[in-house]
């Protein structure tokens, strides 16, 4: 029998992009290029003010990948109401997952 090929792995994170225009450069650097997430998680030791500077000149890279365009409101939609999780928050903190012996009416 033929195997079928993996299943893609699941993209741990996304990067959330502002137009390209002066208004989009401002949000940038407002967000201190924390919004470049994948790129920084490729580089992490590139400066952060380069990391829009790499999606440019490396759109192969990035072009595939699953992207959230800030200033879109089905982006703000989904943050706000949807089950996102992005890969650097600690799903405890946001009440997502119960930690070991939480919410048990179980009583001893």
């Amino acid at each position: 029998a033929m195997e079928a090929p993996p299943l893609p792995l699941p993209q741990p994170t996304v990067s959330f992009y502002t137009p390209r225009n002066a208004a989009g450069a401002a949000l940038d650097a407002y967000l201190g290029f924390e919004n470049y997430h994948v790129e920084h998680h490729d580089f992490p030791e590139m400066p952060m003010y380069l990391l829009p500077r790499l999606r440019q000149i490396a759109p192969e890279a990035y072009d595939s990948l699953r992207a959230m365009p800030i200033l879109e409101p089905a982006t703000w939609a989904e943050l706000l109401t949807g089950d996102f999780f992005y890969a650097c928050q600690d799903r405890t903190l946001l009440g997502r997952e119960r930690r070991a012996g939480e919410g048990s009416d179980e009583r001893s």
